[in-house]
This record gives structure tokens, C-alpha cells and sequence, in this order.
């Protein structure tokens, strides 16, 4: 049995609280239409439902991030998650470092991860979609934060969200932004 998935929409810079929108994305067919119905303008995570062997079993996390280059459009993070004993479901679905899958590819693992059973009963994962409005207001305030430092942050945060959800992490791999001493518990 899986919790329900979890989506956070993050408070506005001037302190109000936002209504989190919930949703489900369960496929390309239903990721579209999600996105679209997300405030541009804010940051949010979304945290798939989490397979009960993900916290029951130690598990193999990595980290990606796509979206630093583009001048206009928000900085997304992922991870996904399972348990280190499955690796064959991650190596028969064609994980691999995002830059080294065709867009066409990473579509076709997103999909089969959230239809295949063999998938959905040991594969989790979580976005964070980091609008432009917070990089540019991190880089602008007062105590500024570096585009490496947001994104250092949303890579351990999504960590922490997993963990908080009980997933029991033993590996994390992380494409690190900087010193990847920076990233180390």
C-alpha cells in the first residue's frame, strides 16, 4: 500500500500561504495537463506515492536537475527512488543520466514508471519545479543566494522530503552543482 501523493506549493515572498493544488500524475497523459494547471509564478514539489518496499527495503536515490541554461523558465530537480535490490527494474526500464537519454526516451521511462506494476510497486520519485520568480528573488535579496546554492538546496531538500516520507535511503547519487563536498551528511 502507497501514501497519497503530496504536492507543496511554497509561500509567497510576501509571507502568504498559496492553496496547494493536489493532483495526481500517473503517465505523459496526465503530466501535461498537471503542468499546465500549475501557477507559473510559484515554485512547487510534487512526491509520487511512495511503494511500501521503498520503506521497507534500503534503497538507491538519485538526483538530476534540468533547466539551468534557459534564460526564461523555471529550474526543475528530480529524484527517484528504489530499493537497491531492484536495480534490474531500474536497468529494464533504461535509467541513465538524463543528458545521456533523447527527450523521446526520458518520456518512455516516465511513462512505463508510473503504469508498469513492476514499476509502480518499487519506483518513487519527486520534482521540484523552482519558478523563475524565486531564482531571480534569491539572487536579489539582501543575504543573495547563488543559482549553485538554490540549486544545492532543492537537491537535498527533495532528499529530506523522501526521507520524511519514510523512504529508506542507504546510496544517493547526485550530479552535483559545485563541490560535492557541499552535499555530504
Amino acid at each position: 500500500m502507497s501514501s497519497s501523493p503530496k504536492l507543496e506549493v511554497k509561500p509567497d515572498p510576501d509571507g502568504e500561504e498559496p492553496e496547494a493544488k493536489r493532483g495526481r500524475i500517473e503517465g505523459l497523459d496526465t503530466l501535461g495537463p498537471y503542468i499546465a494547471g500549475q501557477d507559473n509564478a510559484k515554485s512547487f514539489v510534487y512526491l509520487s506515492d511512495i511503494p511500501q518496499l521503498c520503506k521497507d527495503e534500503p534503497c538507491v536515490l538519485g538526483v538530476d536537475e534540468a533547466g539551468r541554461g534557459p534564460v526564461l523558465g523555471p529550474m526543475v530537480y528530480g529524484i527517484a527512488f528504489s530499493p537497491i535490490d531492484k536495480k534490474d527494474v531500474l536497468k529494464k526500464l533504461g535509467f541513465a543520466d538524463s543528458k545521456q537519454l533523447t527527450e523521446e526516451k526520458r518520456e518512455h521511462i516516465f511513462d512505463e514508471m508510473n503504469k508498469q506494476d513492476f514499476a509502480t510497486e518499487s519506483i518513487g520519485w519527486a520534482v521540484e519545479v523552482i519558478s523563475p520568480n524565486d531564482i531571480s528573488m534569491s539572487m536579489l535579496r539582501r543575504s543573495k543566494r547563488s543559482l549553485n546554492e538554490v540549486s544545492m538546496d532543492s537537491a537535498i531538500g527533495l532528499i529530506h522530503k523522501a526521507i520524511e516520507a519514510g523512504v529508506n535511503i542507504a546510496e544517493v547519487y547526485v550530479d552535483t552543482v559545485g563541490p560535492p563536498e557541499k552535499y555530504q551528511a
